[in-house]
């Protein structure tokens, strides 16, 4: 949690009642009680634990019969270069992204 001086993006916030234009045009919000920023349009932030996970999906396995658990006491979970959470078998997120990225080829022409 932020001590000190006020948040940057909350002191925005404030004053314009919307974060700033550069972080709204990325799909980029914002926690105003632990003051990380994350992107995407299907990472998932917890109010409790103030950890973002990779998706939705993956946020529901920090909750269990007993109740909310932090992600590093769970089995299975690991932590992207960005820090976000992830649930199963740990991937080379940077090589699927840039596999999955790739300019898509023009089918090639028999004769």
């Amino acid at each position: 949690m932020r001590e000190g001086p006020e948040c940057p993006t909350c002191a925005y916030a404030k004053v314009h009642a919307c974060w700033p234009p550069a972080m709204l045009r990325r799909h980029i919000t914002h926690c105003k009680t632990c003051h990380q920023s994350w992107g995407g349009l299907v990472r998932c932030h917890c109010t409790l634990c103030h950890e973002t996970f990779a998706t939705y999906g993956v946020s529901d396995h920090h909750w269990i019969k007993d109740g909310h658990v932090h992600p590093r006491d769970v089995k299975g979970f690991w932590t992207d270069d960005e820090g976000f959470w992830h649930f199963g078998t740990r991937r080379d997120v940077a090589r699927i992204l840039r596999t999955t990225q790739a300019p898509i080829r023009e089918p090639e022409v028999v004769s």
